[in-house]
């Protein structure tokens, strides 16, 4: 059941290192958690506690690439910003947005964590992703 009204999420990554990066191709991106609080009521057993269901587990969102088929090449200096967009053309009601995103860079020994998380619920679990430096 869609929403009917797609989403847009802008990532910002600053290079805070002290020389200058070069980034190439699309994100990794692995999303976990689920950011919607949950409140207890009178039909909840005795002991509900209401709070996150997670902060941790995977969520299986599918995300394709999209844009150029040769992304740019971006050299970010130090202090600088690139970006890259998050979007879906639709939204479903009852899909908990996630609690948070670990970015992987290309060539990246660890994830950039991103908590919290984009406010997003896809349908489906599809999401598209544009390359670094591309915000169409």
């Amino acid at each position: 059941m869609g929403g009917g009204q797609g989403f847009a999420a802008e990532i910002v990554l600053r290079n805070r290192s002290h020389s200058t990066c070069r980034l190439s191709g699309w994100p990794g991106l692995t999303f976990f958690g689920d950011a919607t609080i949950y409140v207890c009521t009178t039909a909840d057993p005795p002991g509900c506690k209401g709070g996150p269901v997670s902060t941790s587990g995977t969520r299986p969102f599918k995300v394709s690439r999209s844009g150029a088929a040769a992304p740019p090449v971006v050299l970010l200096a130090p202090g600088h910003t690139t970006s890259f967009v998050l979007h879906s053309n639709d939204l479903c009601m009852g899909v908990g947005a996630p609690y948070g995103v670990d970015i992987r860079l290309p060539g990246g020994s660890r994830p950039l964590p991103l908590v919290p998380g984009p406010n997003l619920s896809p349908c489906d679990d599809k999401l598209d992703v544009t390359a670094f430096g591309s915000t169409a």
